[in-house]
């Protein structure tokens, strides 16, 4: 009887989940970027359930893969066939001053045009009284990719701590201590960024497609290519072949 009764719970438990199980199709977003004393570049990024992949274009040889499972980066480099990759790890440093990190809704936006059926907005991101960086953003909008870009964030972030306390302190500021290792995704909480800027750099959406059709080449990693962790690299292990 208990068997019985087990047998029919995990069978009503299996089918509850099928029922909520979230589909994730694959989506793309191009964007346009623009830092001080470099000409605009665009950016495209195209995500499905197990990877993300950051690159120029169509065009492109060179390319950055996440593998969303594996929480790990592939950095690979055409001129020299070379991929660095970059596994997840904990922060493990404490900050050497307090953040004192706000988040602050500038404008609700409702005369803007929505997007997707949704209304962006516009909020200012902090760190002790100093506004650092600013993002309209949309949320509800390719929430599977604002995932991904989570992740990617949090692994560059724990790759950070290992050498933050290399970096002389006079050289940290507390928004860049704040965005590159102790509050990397404060921005994507909000929503999906359609515009984000700070001082030297902007990024805009320029164009998106949900149920993007995807060539499954495109997550795919160069055969041959000299493979090298960063980590390796940093401590001198690795002799790049020439």
């Amino acid at each position: 009887m208990i068997k019985k009764t087990l047998l029919i719970l995990v069978t009503c438990m299996s089918l509850i989940a099928c029922q909520h199980k979230v589909v994730v199709t694959p989506s793309m977003a191009l964007f346009t970027e623009q830092e001080t004393g470099v000409a605009p570049y665009q950016t495209r990024i195209i995500v499905d359930q197990d990877y993300m992949r950051m690159d120029d274009g169509p065009a492109s040889r060179d390319f950055v893969l996440l593998d969303r499972r594996a929480k790990k980066i592939f950095n690979i480099n055409n001129d020299n066939k070379t991929i660095m990759t970059i596994a997840s790890r904990a922060v493990d440093v404490k900050p050497p001053i307090k953040l004192d990190m706000r988040t602050d809704k500038v404008d609700s936006m409702k005369a803007a045009p929505s997007i997707d059926n949704k209304q962006p907005e516009h909020y200012a991101f902090s760190v002790n009284n100093k506004v650092c960086s600013q993002a309209v953003v949309v949320k509800g909008l390719l929430p599977d990719m604002v995932k991904a870009m989570k992740t990617f964030a949090e692994i560059l972030a724990g790759d950070s701590a290992v050498t933050f306390n290399n970096i002389p302190a006079d050289m940290q500021t507390a928004c860049d201590i704040a965005a590159n290792t102790f509050a990397p995704t404060r921005h994507l909480q909000m929503g999906f960024p359609i515009r984000e800027w700070k001082k030297g750099y902007s990024r805009t959406l320029l164009n998106f497609k949900k149920n993007y059709k995807i060539d499954p080449k495109l997550f795919e990693l160069p055969k041959d290519y000299f493979q090298f962790a960063v980590q390796d690299f940093r401590e001198g292990k690795v002799k790049i072949p020439e």
